[in-house]
């Protein structure tokens, strides 16, 4: 039951927090945090530490052996030692589209699914409207090899509630396509590569209660917003609804990038 300090890193502070110079900290810096034996600080390009102590706290509880398999890509995936039957590449023509909605339609909550339209326009593999489950993968797709063109996606963001709502996805940015779905310009057409957009609302929002039931029967008939999305990362990570409340709400989901399919060896 030893008390602890809480440390703080960042590149940024507000008073009354003050940087100190990590390659160089002042010697009252231990007897300052009260930390005895205070590792000494690496000696790497200097940056800036910010410090702040805290009231003290009993040690986190370690997880158990095991715990975070559910929540991090799996290593021979991402080294493409194995495959998941659940991850794939779009075939021409498909797409991706993403519901903001609510899981609960009568009640205040936000929750996400997700879907692939076809070349022909029908609508499969498609994922119940949730609140965020960091354990839930909601889409998986391959990446390409080495030295080829990253995968790029085209990704349509639907907004069946009554609400404002900011797409942002992690680890890459995206292009801004045209509202109409013909005559879309290439990714290498467009000006600048964009990490949020504003996903907009159905001009009469009456029918639109979160759900793909009034999106389906026409209820709800919002504008959609089309992405162009470069995918070269390996690893999970999520895209969200940028608006902290609808974010904490629940307005999250994972997605997982997995590498292809090593080559034989020899």
């Amino acid at each position: 039951d030893t008390p602890t300090v809480r440390l703080g890193f960042n590149l940024y502070s507000t008073p009354p927090l003050k940087p100190l110079m990590l390659n160089s900290p002042p010697a009252a810096l231990p007897s300052l945090l009260k930390v005895p034996n205070m590792p000494k600080p690496c000696s790497q390009t200097p940056q800036f530490l910010f410090v702040s102590v805290s009231e003290a706290i009993s040690p986190p509880a370690v997880p158990a052996p095991g715990q975070a398999k559910a929540y991090a890509i799996d290593p021979a995936l991402a080294l493409g030692l194995r495959q998941d039957p659940a991850c794939g590449t779009l075939a021409p023509g498909e797409r991706r589209r993403i519901y903001f909605g609510n899981p609960t339609p009568g009640k205040d909550a936000f929750g996400l699914a997700s879907s692939i339209i076809g070349a022909d326009g029908r609508e499969r593999a498609l994922t119940p409207m949730r609140s965020f489950d960091p354990t839930t993968t909601n889409i998986c797709l391959i990446a390409a090899r080495d030295g080829a063109p990253p995968v790029i996606e085209t990704w349509e963001v639907v907004n069946l509630t009554a609400e404002a709502h900011n797409f942002h996805l992690h680890q890459t940015r995206f292009w801004l396509r045209p509202t109409a779905a013909k005559d879309a310009p290439q990714p290498r057409e467009a000006l600048a590569l964009e990490d949020n957009a504003e996903v907009p609302r159905a001009r009469a929002t009456k029918g639109c209660d979160g759900s793909i039931a009034a999106f389906r029967r026409g209820a709800c008939r919002p504008p959609i917003l089309r992405l162009a999305v470069p995918f070269s990362q390996i690893g999970d990570f999520v895209f969200h609804c940028h608006i902290l409340e609808h974010e904490d709400g629940g307005m999250m989901a994972r997605i997982r990038v997995v590498a292809p399919p090593a080559k034989p060896q020899g």
